[in-house]
């Protein structure tokens, strides 16, 4: 299936760089595939936490896809926390199904998005573009409040 306007527009709005976190071959191929289809630059797959947190220090992925019920050398949810608290990457989950979730998981991942593992692409693809928008938007808010700290430090020195 082929979704020429949303391609266009992953296109147009970035060529994201993004991991994949995924110990199951036929779900990684999946994710490959569909990604690709939509221009995203893919990193090689990875199929432990060591790995994927070499892999984040070195490509500095602009966005991480991670199997919540990933059974590497780290838990799926303990590596989203990780990731998030000391890379500051986004994350989207991939679930099993969306009552395996608990608050607790959510609030402590804070995940920039879930997909099911029997996603269908265009969801899939909406999901990952809503989350690469929502970090960009983020970023830009967080940029702007540093310099209006900037500027406020600035006037009320130069009026002392």
């Amino acid at each position: 299936m082929n979704f020429p306007e949303l391609k266009n527009q992953a296109v147009n709005s970035m060529l994201a760089k993004i991991l994949i976190i995924e110990n199951e071959p036929s779900l990684a191929e999946k994710i490959v595939r569909n990604l690709k289809q939509f221009n995203y630059e893919v990193l090689p797959v990875v199929f432990r936490g060591e790995d994927a947190i070499r892999s984040i220090e070195l490509d500095k992925p602009d966005l991480v896809i991670l199997d919540l019920q990933f059974a590497g050398d780290m838990s799926g949810p303990s590596l989203a926390e990780l990731i998030h608290q000391r890379f500051g990457t986004p994350v989207v989950l991939v679930v099993e199904s969306s009552e395996n979730l608990s608050l607790d998981t959510v609030q402590s991942i804070n995940p920039y998005g879930f997909v099911l593992k029997d996603f269908d692409n265009y969801r899939f693809s909406v999901v990952i573009s809503i989350a690469l928008q929502k970090f960009q938007t983020e970023k830009r808010l967080r940029e702007s409040e540093e310099r209006l700290k900037t500027i406020a430090n600035f006037t009320y020195n130069w009026e002392y």
